[in-house]
């Protein structure tokens, strides 16, 4: 009962930088109430007792953007959903950061946030294949949405990575099977999983000695071949658009 107590007292959360987190807040009340400061940075920040793992989604879009980045691509858009969370607002900040890194503007233009992951992205990235420069990569986020980012690519008469390179945030089943194989940022569930094993073990041994521990897991980029040098002229390799259907 005792070690199922000690189990059951972990945090395990998948919480984006929480520590950074707290540090600008405590920062931002500490004029108001230095009290508040002091006990929340002896809980959280120093003494804290608690155990969490953390999806770490900003160096893992700065992985994406590089990697696009070193293929010579500029012009990159990004269809996400909209969402409350922070992993969604680490993903673009993330995204954002990387893009900086290449020395390329970021045009908020080229970023689309839907409504709901079930969402249809199909005329979203329909509008932004017809743009003038359009984007010659996209990166977005995976199961539905990447479905119909796919459909619109192929309506378009575009053909990937010929004409416009695509990267999933996340690796849905088919992203493997589809031709050409999708290249994804994806979460490894199992060493997800064996920390947190390890950081429950470790709290069920040492109970509440010593401080608290946190884990982070950078999600980690699976280069396939979805992806390509963008085209010199800017022209499709296939004339033609495709219907829905996939009828010229």
């Amino acid at each position: 009962m005792q070690r199922c107590a000690q189990a059951n007292d972990v945090c395990l959360g998948f919480r984006e930088e929480r520590r950074r987190d707290l540090k600008t807040m405590i920062e931002t009340e500490r004029k108001r109430e230095p009290l508040f400061r002091d006990r929340l940075a002896a809980r959280f920040l120093t003494g804290s007792r608690s155990a969490w793992l953390a999806l770490s989604h900003v160096p893992g879009m700065r992985a994406v953007t590089g990697h696009l980045g070193g293929l010579g691509h500029r012009q990159i858009a990004l269809v996400v959903s909209r969402a409350l969370g922070r992993p969604m607002r680490r993903r673009i900040e993330g995204f954002r950061n990387g893009l900086t890194a290449l020395g390329v503007t970021v045009d908020d233009t080229l970023i689309a946030e839907l409504p709901s992951a079930m969402s249809s992205s199909f005329d979203t990235v329909s509008r932004l294949l017809a743009r003038r420069p359009r984007p010659t990569a996209i990166v977005v986020l995976g199961t539905n949405l990447l479905t119909d980012a796919l459909n619109a690519i192929a309506v378009s008469g575009l053909r990937i990575p010929d004409d416009v390179s695509v990267v999933s945030l996340g690796d849905p089943d088919f992203a493997r099977t589809y031709t050409p194989p999708i290249t994804t940022l994806r979460i490894d569930v199992q060493q997800v999983a064996e920390r947190v094993v390890t950081l429950l073990l470790d709290r069920v041994e040492h109970g509440e000695r010593g401080p608290g521990r946190s884990v982070k897991v950078v999600p980690e980029l699976i280069v396939r071949n979805s992806c390509a040098a963008p085209r010199a002229d800017g022209a499709p390799s296939v004339s033609g658009k495709r219907t829905r259907s996939g009828k010229a």
